[in-house]
């Protein structure tokens, strides 16, 4: 499944694909080639397009990584 990742203020942060099928309250750290960033899903949205390709929306609140 094809998913993109937002932040509850609608920035896109990225975009990835994966069999898993996320819920709402689940956490999902995204490693970046020197960060880790922690995010929880609030809210998820399905767009479904004319050339039937389905796209999941998570909108996720950031959490803190401490180190």
């Amino acid at each position: 499944m094809q998913y993109e990742l937002f932040s509850v203020s609608g920035d896109h942060i990225t975009t990835f694909e994966s069999a898993w099928r996320f819920q709402e309250g689940e956490q999902i750290f995204v490693h970046d080639d020197n960060t880790k960033r922690n995010f929880i899903i609030i809210r998820l949205t399905h767009d479904l397009f004319q050339k039937k390709t389905h796209v999941i929306r998570l909108y996720c609140q950031e959490k803190k990584v401490y180190a």
